[in-house]
């Protein structure tokens, strides 16, 4: 956005002048010639509110600054060297790194500081705040209003939100923004720190909170970065688009109180809600595979007490494809066979599984063993990996017979 100063006009420069003075020797002769200046520009780099002059727009043009890809002045080059400007290789980065931020259904995925940062955090998590907001009841008056005054005001609490983050680099920074967002929106804050998505959506329900926040790049390439959102209640989600675009006007505060910020630690719960499905099991040998380091930590000590031989090993984060096997299965389903391993599960990095290995190597999707696992529960999984994995071994402790040979026939 190209300005100039409104309050004085063109005039207030058009009365300076400069006053150049030669002398003209011995005749002592002198003239002077009047010089107008120009009214200086600004420039206001997109998303920023602060205005920068002309030599600071040129040097961040030098330097490929990241916001001057959607800048609508950045043709506007001066007397930079046309290497730097319109050299082959700079085109070729900049389209490169054009913005490619992904709305899932619950949530967002982008580029970290390319397509995402913490300013961009900040924004949806005033945009979410907002709508919380919306789905909380106006409760009414608790005191007399003549009671009520600035060292007594209304008593009145804002939205309970759990904010977690998962163990990519880019998380934490990302995290700080969620939680900035959330607190100048005047919510009750609970940061359950580096967690899986399973474990943060638990915490929801523990802490009965009105939404919740999960920084993650789950589903993506390493660099990548995003979050999900989640209303409580059983409400309908909030559409990203919408979130969207309500992220990139200013959103007013519904409340001149910043929210608190509350750490709560859930492993220790979380691992004590695991034991009803890690016992009674006949000796089995498992093998497992997941990104998480978290859970090749938890797993460990869960099997320590059980007849089972576990190895786990970890797993690269990668992009993964809908209704398509994972990349790189088939070494997994080696290990399985060189082993001689009764089963084999892969958690991705959103804690879920989606495959199981049998016995013989073979990779089985949740179409081939859902139904026959939900003949042997009674309650409902979800989606936590280390749940299913369980219920699974529970479900095969009820017989001798192979993996493969249990997913023939209904009552096996």
């Amino acid at each position: 956005m190209l300005r100039s100063d409104h309050r004085t006009g063109i005039d207030r420069f058009a009365n300076r002048r400069l006053q150049v003075s030669r002398s003209a020797g011995s005749t002592g002769n002198e003239f002077a010639m009047d010089v107008p200046l120009p009214p200086p520009t600004f420039y206001v780099c997109p998303g920023e509110r602060y205005a920068i002059s002309r030599s600071v727009h040129w040097a961040r043009l030098a330097a490929f600054y990241d916001k001057c890809r959607d800048c609508p002045h950045q043709h506007d080059t001066g007397l930079l060297p046309a290497r730097l400007v319109r050299a082959p290789q700079a085109e070729s980065a900049l389209r490169a790194v054009r913005r490619t931020r992904q709305l899932l259904p619950g949530g967002v995925r982008g580029r970290y500081l390319n397509d995402i940062d913490r300013q961009t955090a900040m924004a949806w998590a005033r945009a979410f705040a907002a709508r919380l907001w919306d789905d909380r009841p106006f409760p009414g008056r608790l005191m007399p209003v003549e009671t009520v005054s600035a060292s007594r005001p209304l008593p009145w609490r804002g939205p309970v939100v759990v904010a977690g983050f998962d163990e990519r680099p880019a998380s934490p920074d990302v995290a700080v923004g969620i939680i900035t967002g959330l607190r100048q929106m005047g919510c009750q804050v609970l940061d359950v720190g580096c967690v899986t998505r399973p474990m943060w959506k638990l915490a929801q329900e523990w802490f009965h909170a009105d939404g919740g926040m999960f920084v993650t790049g789950a589903g993506c390439d390493p660099a990548w970065t995003g979050w999900d959102m989640l209303r409580a209640g059983g409400r309908a989600q909030i559409a990203p688009a919408e979130l969207a675009a309500e992220s990139s006007v200013p959103i007013g505060r519904p409340t001149r109180t910043a929210g608190t910020v509350a750490t709560r630690t859930i492993l220790a719960d979380y691992r004590a809600g695991l034991t009803k499905w890690f016992h009674a099991l006949r000796p089995l040998k498992v093998v497992c595979a997941t990104p998480l380091q978290l859970l090749r930590d938890l797993l460990p000590p869960l099997f320590a007490p059980l007849p089972c031989q576990f190895q786990v090993q970890a797993w690269p984060r990668q992009r993964t494809i809908v209704d398509a096997p994972p990349p790189g299965i088939d070494r997994l389903a080696n290990v399985v066979r060189e082993t001689r391993a009764d089963v084999g599960v892969l958690i991705d990095e959103d804690g879920a599984t989606r495959t199981l290995i049998d016995e013989q190597g073979k990779p089985l999707p949740p179409s081939a063993w859902q139904p026959w696992l939900q003949r042997h529960v009674d309650e409902p999984l979800g989606e936590d990996g280390v749940v299913i994995l369980g219920a699974v071994l529970q479900a095969l402790s009820l017989s001798d017979a192979p993996f493969s040979e249990r997913l023939r026939g209904p009552a096996c």
